[in-house]
């Protein structure tokens, strides 16, 4: 069967390109073919590599996981609970000022 010169590129780079950890879809938009068509050609191209289709379907994951990234923003947000109250009893004491003010104000308006 005749392969067109995008398949034949696909099929000669989908190994580095996949090492390089790029997923399924952009691959295929590199080539300029559909995620589709990668698809129905992974059995072909396990088959050219000695691995199988679900090797190649495998995507690994980095070194930098998102349970690493939420737990670095755990820590990093900690909250001292000694300044969260100073801060309030500062807010507090400001509305306090604003309330009086506006109390003035308003008598002298009468």
């Amino acid at each position: 069967m005749k392969q067109s010169e995008r398949v034949r590129a696909l099929m000669e780079g989908f190994m580095d390109d996949r090492k390089a950890g790029h997923p399924l879809s952009a691959i295929a938009h590199k080539y300029g073919v559909s995620v589709c068509h990668v698809y129905y050609l992974l059995e072909k191209i396990a088959a050219q590599e000695g691995t199988t289709r679900e090797a190649l379907l495998y995507q690994p994951h980095s070194q930098f996981s998102r349970t690493a990234t939420l737990t670095s923003r755990k820590q990093q947000s900690a909250v001292n609970p000694d300044e969260v109250r100073k801060d309030f009893n500062d807010l507090f004491g400001k509305i306090d000022q604003i309330l009086d003010k506006m109390n003035r104000v308003m008598m002298e308006e009468e």
